[in-house]
């Protein structure tokens, strides 16, 4: 297998404790399988390389799937079936001015254009909702996006439709200042989904999930600290919505809460992280297209490794 950075058949890894509760769901005929995928803007090449090998190899054990952010668009492209546009969109569209554009933010406009997405690079890459929709009624799945909600600084769980799919993957997208349009919802402004809850995981659980599998956009290892700029500003610009400002000031510890749920889960709970070994060359603005390019073959392969892993086992997954 090709090593890309470090060996990518040692960066998948189980803990103890997950490799206990694989051996407890080996009888367990009521298995649940879940897919969180984290968001983080261009990051999200990465998720999009797993959930391409997950295509290639017709894996898909999963009857629920949680989104965050760009983490929701990864899922929509692949609960459609639509292979490779992901990659499409991320290196083609949203690598362009037209989508991230300091300059433009300076004029007043967005400096994330999700309206410009949504619409001439929709036009490009077309998403199938028909198929989406189709997917989740024929085999009995769920879709679930992540927003939060402006008025209680809260998490709202969206399961879409196909009238309104498009604007809540652009809800959960929806970075306060850098996209300056407010997008409403069940007549609730909200904003991006990692702010209430960025790894959805305890939902999972509340779903009924009994095996989960989070793909991230971040090593394993990684904790959200409280003394960051990006929070103090968010913080000081949202002084005066309370709930938000709250969210905001706690978001590592509600960050980390959800890594320590991966860590620990419940009884009869098993998690697995596909997650880079090293940080990705990546950030939530790349639009260097040989970066991208190098994160989206890492994460083909750890997919690929993580698919490998569970079929030759008869004890996870499939």
């Amino acid at each position: 297998m090709k090593d890309i950075t470090g060996n990518p058949m040692s960066q998948l890894t189980f803990s103890k404790r997950q490799m206990s509760n694989v051996s407890y769901h080996a009888s367990n005929k009521t298995k649940k399988v879940a897919l969180v995928v984290e968001g983080g803007g261009m990051r999200n090449i990465f998720a999009a390389g797993v959930l391409d090998s997950f295509n290639e190899n017709n894996f898909d054990p999963f009857t629920l799937y949680l989104g965050v952010s760009a983490g929701s668009m990864s899922l929509a492209s692949h609960l459609a079936g639509q292979y490779l546009r992901n990659y499409r969109v991320l290196m083609h569209c949203a690598t362009s001015g037209a989508f991230i554009s300091s300059w433009n933010y300076l004029r007043g406009g967005h400096y994330i254009n999700l309206d410009w997405l949504t619409t001439k690079c929709l036009k490009m890459h077309p998403l199938n909702t028909v198929d989406i929709m189709k997917n989740l009624a024929d085999n009995d799945k769920k879709f679930i996006v992540v927003c939060t909600n402006t008025e209680t600084g809260q998490p709202d769980y969206f399961y879409p439709n196909a009238s309104n799919i498009l604007n809540v993957l652009t809800g959960s997208c929806c970075i306060p200042l850098l996209y300056r349009n407010p997008v409403y919802l069940a007549g609730i402004r909200v904003i991006d989904g990692g702010i209430g809850d960025p790894i959805p995981v305890k939902k999972a659980y509340l779903e009924g999930a009994t095996d989960i599998v989070i793909i991230r956009s971040r090593i394993r290892s990684y904790r959200e600290t409280k003394d960051s700029l990006e929070k103090k500003l968010g913080c000081f610009l949202y002084r005066h919505s309370p709930n938000i400002h709250r969210s905001i000031l706690n978001f590592a510890d509600t960050y980390n809460e959800g890594i320590a749920f991966i860590d620990k889960p419940p009884r009869g709970v098993t998690t697995f992280q596909i997650a880079p070994q090293q940080q990705l060359k990546s950030n939530m603005a790349t639009t260097n297209t040989k970066t991208l390019e190098h994160d989206y073959l890492l994460g083909k392969e750890l997919g690929k490794k993580f698919i490998m892993d569970s079929r030759s086992n008869a004890n996870q997954l499939v």
